[in-house]
């Protein structure tokens, strides 16, 4: 069985017993930040519009998730998150730009 308590795993079946590790956030602190404030964000859902590009996610039946990549970059927990997960690297600020890519990757793909 598994023993991970986070706060994804019901929702989206996943956890660290099945994650795949990335050498940037080995303890999966930047990670589990980004899947809670995108849980978050689709609790939400019903009242969400993204009019920017056209994408409306406010019918009860669409089974897709919308967010823009700005929004979530944008967020300053999540950011302090990022900057405090990859600060002992030898270039924090490509890190930090490369933990959001990557983790955004496996989101969207999940």
């Amino acid at each position: 069985g598994c023993a991970c308590n986070v706060a994804y795993k019901d929702p989206l079946l996943y956890c660290h017993c099945i994650a795949t590790t990335e050498t940037l956030d080995p303890n999966y602190t930047f990670r589990d930040a980004l899947l809670k404030e995108l849980l978050q964000q689709e609790s939400l859902l019903p009242s969400i519009v993204e009019q920017d590009k056209g994408i409306e996610c406010t019918d009860s039946t669409d089974e897709r998730f919308c967010f823009q990549y700005k929004t979530v970059v944008n967020d300053k927990i999540l950011s302090d998150v990022a900057v405090n997960t990859v600060k002992s690297t030898t270039y924090p600020e490509l890190s930090v730009n490369r933990l959001y890519r990557w983790q955004l990757l496996l989101a969207l793909l999940h």
